[in-house]
């Protein structure tokens, strides 16, 4: 009993363990996350379709303005096959305005060389009836050049890049430009 006590006598005489040192951890939860809804957008299969022959119409539209402009002459015999396409994509204002820049190149002795660039895109779908298609026409590669002397007839400064927007219609069971207007003022 005395190896007993003296294991206590000891043990109360010896230092005491020190205290802890006090230390504050702070401990941000971290947020479960939250699941987010898949965005798939859903696209109606007939207004996709029905945009697909819009931007092909737009297309065929600029293929023969592209070969049109590229010898201006309205009046030639020669241009009558383009024009005949031309009728294919286009009615009313985008033709009557299309052959009016042709006259007024013709009659300038200027042609269109080269092939622009063309961003469209399709808004304001009603099937069967009408949309807007706006687009970013870079026209950096098509270029006026004067017939004469083979050199560039760009007016100074002009923007080769614009907005246009133009109006397609359905008609004659087929989508074709209506009109078409380029915004000069507006780059893209």
């Amino acid at each position: 009993m005395a190896g007993m006590l003296a294991a206590t006598l000891l043990a109360a005489c010896s230092n005491p363990a020190p205290e802890p040192t006090a230390t504050t951890t702070v401990v941000t939860p971290t947020p479960t996350p939250t699941p987010t809804p898949s965005r798939t957008l859903s696209v109606d299969p007939t207004v996709a379709a029905t945009e697909a022959v819009i931007l092909q119409a737009y297309q065929g539209y600029w293929d023969a303005m592209v070969r049109i402009l590229a010898n201006p002459d309205p009046f030639d015999d020669a241009n009558k096959p383009l024009w005949n396409e031309l009728e294919q994509y286009a009615v009313d204002k985008a033709q009557s305005d299309l052959f009016a820049t042709a006259y007024q190149l013709s009659d300038s002795g200027i042609a269109m060389k080269g092939e622009p660039v063309l961003d469209p895109s399709v808004s304001d779908i009603v099937i069967d009836t009408s949309a807007t298609v706006t687009d970013c026409v870079d026209s950096t590669d098509w270029q006026p050049i004067s017939a004469a002397t083979g050199e560039s007839a760009a007016a100074p400064g002009q923007a080769t890049r614009v907005t246009a927007s133009s109006t397609l219609i359905f008609h004659d069971d087929r989508w074709v430009v209506n009109s078409y207007t380029p915004n000069r003022d507006q780059t893209c």
